[in-house]
């Protein structure tokens, strides 16, 4: 009986914190991810094609995703299989260094 009553304080708690959530406009809504998301500079671009349930899909950064783990690889602050786990690409997309190839590679065939 305990158990049940302390489930349901924490579903009223939840429902609760959900309720004192402010909602975001629209066109607020970039700049509040760029609060809470390290965008190390980029803006974020949003492709809304290519988006879709909670994957949001940023246009603008690829290169400059890339550009992040060549520059530590560069400086040596992790190694070229570390760069290939954290960033999902093969040891030739990363010695690639060019965004647009690694994509024309992967839409062409």
């Amino acid at each position: 009986m305990d158990a049940i009553i302390q489930a349901g304080k924490k579903a009223k708690t939840k429902a609760a914190d959900l309720k004192s959530r402010k909602a975001v406009l629209p066109q607020k809504v970039i700049t509040e991810l760029e609060r809470h998301i390290l965008v190390d500079g980029f803006k974020l671009v949003f492709d809304v094609a290519k988006s879709h349930g909670s994957v949001f899909y940023d246009a603008a950064t690829g290169q400059g995703l890339l550009n992040y783990f060549l520059r530590a690889l560069n400086c040596r602050a992790i190694s070229e299989q570390g760069a290939i786990e954290m960033s999902g690409l093969t040891p030739d997309e990363l010695r690639s260094r060019s965004f647009v190839r690694i994509l024309q590679r992967r839409t062409s065939g």
